[in-house]
């Protein structure tokens, strides 16, 4: 496949956006319709039946279980099984198990019916949700994802209002017949369209992969593969903060109740409908917080925003500053299901997601569902949710713990965002100082090194000019004085040359002999 293919093929097609639908709705199916407007039917049925609210809110305890146990082999089961028809069978179960809510009322049965609807949904939840997620969309990963799972926010915030006031209109017991049957209609997509897990089954590649620049690159390409374990400190600290995040978001089905029981019965329609929009709304800028500074900063954030949210609830009583504390409470509905995945991408590498993220999610299902039934007992024993209320501001402080612990215990360091500009500034830094460090070295040791010795080179002599000669061998009007003839030279070289001795034998030259030999 050339490069210029795979660029054409990277780019969102039809297709990718038919699968990015598809996972908004079955957000919407899952848990928008099913945990998120759960909290519309606890007073209304426990009041009707004459049971406990904490006996009641236990089939959700049973639902969110089930799906736990089943999450951990669903990577698995998909590898084996068609996912078309699975994702079919489970949705219809799903449907047909939440309409039969309205036909019962023995807790055993509605229990039973929340194990059926928990390993039904575990099939087109979070898990299958963010595998398809991962296979299809690479770039604005953080985005896409929030937007998904915002849809379970907009059903949410859609659909308790409509059924609070069909349960008032109608009852409860037709209202979870017509509560399923949005389901399917919701579903009807996934079902109906031509679609697969994997985008190369329709002869296509991620949204955003290139194959060849850095930009289209998924983690594990720009980096080398690490191994991540189940029995790491990361992995114990992310899953005890997924426990707790959870349990926080299950405090907000008991709004309804909790404003009722302080007076405030006119905020008991709306207040979740309010957490609900701040849930789309904050999965929004989680996501793209996510893109621009890195899963970590942007799950803290909106931690940050879940607690301010909760202590204007807690400790406020005007209708208005309550609805905005429960718009901000809304955030912490993107720290589980949107800021759990990213994290565990970020912490432990796309190449561990399938192995570690099965886990983390049933540590969220264990945390809504325990909680959220430990909250209705408390009620049930104190009468009031001040009790439940300290443990939210507790959960929340040990939810910060857990993230930072597994931030500074990770396998995997943030690639995205700020982080990846911090590390290019500090191997900046870095190179800088190695390139002073040689230009010292340098410098040392051209002065410890000996002089060299330099050869001094004689000057050439120039030829005198015409003018420079001499002044004394010139007669005065400038002409050469005449020499001796040519004769006069000869007897002189004559002479030169004719063998004479003389012996020498005293200091006057009477003294002396001289010997000529004739030639």
């Amino acid at each position: 496949m050339s490069e210029k293919t795979t660029e054409k093929m990277g780019r969102m097609s039809g297709k990718h956006l038919r699968v990015l639908i598809i996972c908004c709705l079955l957000a919407a199916a899952s848990l928008g319709l099913q945990s998120n407007v759960a909290g519309v039917y606890y007073t209304p049925v426990s009041d009707d039946l004459g049971i406990g609210r904490g006996a009641f809110t236990m089939h959700m305890t049973i639902l969110t279980l089930t799906c736990a146990v089943v999450t951990l082999f669903v990577p698995a089961i998909i590898s084996r099984v068609d996912f078309k028809k699975l994702l079919v069978g489970s949705i219809l179960v799903n449907a047909a198990g939440t309409a039969l809510m309205g036909a019962v009322s023995s807790t055993t049965l509605f229990y039973i019916l929340g194990a059926v609807r928990g390993i039904a949904m575990s099939f087109f939840f979070s898990v299958p949700i963010t595998m398809v997620i991962n296979n299809w969309f690479v770039k604005n990963h953080g985005m896409i994802t929030s937007l998904a799972f915002s849809f379970s926010g907009i059903a949410g915030a859609l659909f308790s209002p409509i059924l609070t006031y069909l349960i008032g209109a109608i009852g409860w017991r037709f209202t979870y017949v017509l509560n399923g049957a949005v389901m399917i209609v919701l579903g009807l997509p996934a079902m109906l369209l031509g679609w697969h897990m994997d985008p190369r089954d329709d002869g296509l590649v991620a949204y955003g992969y290139t194959g060849a620049s850095a930009e289209g690159k998924t983690e594990t390409e720009t980096r080398e593969p690490v191994r991540a374990s189940l029995f790491s400190v990361a992995f114990f600290a992310l899953f005890v903060r997924a426990v707790f995040v959870a349990g926080i978001t299950s405090v907000a089905q008991h709004f309804p109740g909790y404003m009722s029981s302080v007076g405030l019965t006119a905020l008991s329609a709306t207040i979740l409908s309010a957490a609900m929009v701040g849930n789309i709304g904050f999965k929004f800028l989680l996501g793209i917080l996510s893109d621009k500074l890195g899963a970590f900063r942007g799950v803290v954030t909106m931690i940050v925003l879940t607690l301010i949210g909760l202590s204007i609830i807690t400790f406020m009583r005007d209708p208005k500053v309550v609805l905005a504390g429960a718009l901000l409470f809304g955030a912490s509905y993107s720290v589980g299901s949107v800021g759990t995945p990213l994290l565990t991408r970020t912490f432990f590498g796309e190449e561990n997601y399938n192995k570690m993220y099965p886990p983390i999610a049933f540590a969220t299902n264990v945390g809504y569902s325990v909680i959220m039934v430990i909250v209705g007992f408390m009620y049930d024993s104190y009468g009031s949710y001040t009790a439940a209320l300290i443990l939210s501001f507790v959960m929340i402080a040990l939810i910060f713990g857990g993230l930072f612990l597994a931030k500074n215990t990770c396998p995997v360091e943030e690639i995205s965002g700020r982080s990846r500009r911090k590390e290019a500034r500090k191997l900046e830094k870095e190179e800088k100082k190695a390139a002073e460090r040689r230009a010292a070295e340098e410098e040392k040791k051209e002065e410890d090194a000996p002089e060299p010795v330099r050869e001094e080179k004689e000057e050439p002599v120039e030829a005198p000019s015409e003018g420079s000669v001499p002044e004394t061998i010139f007669d005065y009007d400038g002409k050469e004085p005449e020499g001796p003839s040519d004769e006069e030279k000869y007897d002189i070289f004559k002479e030169d040359l004719n063998p004479h001795l003389e012996l020498k034998l005293g200091e006057g030259d009477d003294e002396k002999i001289e010997i000529i030999v004739e030639e």
